[in-house]
Formats: structure tokens, C-alpha cells, sequence
């Protein structure tokens, strides 16, 4: 297995990469396309232009596809993916769509166990950064719902202000009109009852007789 193992990585050094034709004249992705043109240089293989992929740079059957340490590579996305890892044989590989709570619970769990992971060279440090980011992340949460909290708190009691405001102007208003109203019944139950018919005489009396002929002035 390691003379096998040895023969990939020689083949893997000296292997080109592939990329897409014309990517080394134009700038766009260079992910391998197979060349499709009938004239295409690349795909007659001719001279002074770029290698095809061919099965004399694929490695060893034996070893295809495993890990550098020899071990088959077994992608972990939960705790219940532990159970088909053979010590020995198989070696975890945490994929990064894996949230970092979950991460750090199946790294411990690996450790506990002794299962090896594929994508972290040093399993410690990372879960002391990792504990460490979510707590700082955990305490800007705390702080920022604390001061939505007091915030809203001001603009209620502000709103309550202004509502008790509100009220006393209302108030106010209301016990002014009282008070002109009580005025006003005040006023007409201190007039005599002749003095509002003697008005009315006199007044019809005077338009009686600036209508009369000869006593206009």
C-alpha cells in the first residue's frame, strides 16, 4: 500500500493542470470542458498545445480516491455518521456546510473516540477558536438585544408621556369650558327678570319711530 501510495504521488506531481481551451488567451473560468471542435488543435492532439486527460495520469487502482495516509475518506455531517467509521480503516471529513455548533460536537466526539479528521491538522486549537468566536458572537447577540430592549423601553415610556400630556391638556380644556359655562349660568340668573322685556320695548320703540315720517334724523 505505502509503494503504491509512493507511485500516486510521483504521478500526481507531474501531472498538468487541465483547463479549458483558449483559457490561457482569454480571461474566464478555466474548469476542464472536453474540447468539442472538429478542428480543435487540443482535441487531435497535436503538438505545442496543452495535454488531455488520459489514464496514464489516473493513480493506481488500489489506492484511487483514498487519503494520503493510506485510510478511505468518510464525510461526517452529524453525530449519527460516526457510527460507520471503522479506526483504522476510515477517516472523518467534516464538510463546511456543517454549522460550527455541530462542528465542534462531532470533533469532540472524535476525539474522544480517537477517530482521525481529514481537514484539521490541529483539532484543539481549532475547538478553543472556534468556542471562543461563538462566544464573542454570543455576547454581541446578548448586547444588541439588550439595547433593542431599552430602546423600546424609552419609546414606551415617551409614548406614555406624551399620552398623559395629552390627557392634562384635555383636562384642562374641559374645566375651562366648565368654568365659562358655570360663568354663563351665573351671569343670567343674576339678571332681573324685567330687564330683558324693557330692553325689548325700548328698542322696538326707537325702530317704531325712526320709521314714522319726518322723525328720521
Amino acid at each position: 500500500m505505502k509503494h503504491l501510495l509512493e507511485i500516486r504521488k510521483k504521478l500526481k506531481a507531474r501531472k498538468p493542470n487541465f483547463m479549458q481551451p483558449d483559457s490561457n488567451r482569454i480571461n474566464f473560468k478555466s474548469d476542464w470542458r472536453k474540447p468539442r471542435g472538429h478542428h480543435n488543435k487540443r482535441r487531435l492532439h497535436q503538438k505545442g498545445h496543452q495535454k488531455m486527460p488520459s489514464p496514464g495520469f489516473g493513480s493506481p487502482a488500489l489506492v484511487r480516491g483514498l487519503h494520503p495516509t493510506g485510510l478511505m475518506i468518510i464525510k461526517v455531517c452529524n453525530l449519527n455518521d460516526l457510527h460507520k467509521i471503522k479506526i483504522g480503516e476510515h477517516i472523518a471529513e467534516i464538510p463546511s456546510s456543517v454549522g460550527l455548533k455541530n462542528k465542534i460536537k462531532i470533533i469532540e466526539a472524535c476525539r474522544l473516540k480517537n477517530i482521525p479528521v481529514s481537514n484539521f491538522r490541529d483539532v484543539d486549537k481549532f475547538i478553543a477558536q472556534a468556542k471562543e468566536n461563538f462566544e464573542s458572537r454570543k455576547t454581541i447577540k446578548n448586547k444588541r438585544l439588550a439595547e433593542k430592549k431599552k430602546s423600546k423601553e424609552e419609546s414606551l415610556k415617551k409614548a406614555q408621556d406624551k399620552k398623559s400630556k395629552e390627557d392634562d391638556e384635555e383636562g384642562k380644556q374641559e374645566k375651562a369650558k366648565e368654568d365659562i359655562m358655570h360663568a354663563k349660568q351665573d351671569i343670567k340668573e343674576d339678571k332681573t327678570p324685567g330687564a330683558p322685556e324693557a330692553k325689548a320695548g325700548k328698542t322696538k320703540d326707537t325702530h317704531r319711530l325712526s320709521t314714522m315720517p319726518g322723525t328720521r334724523k
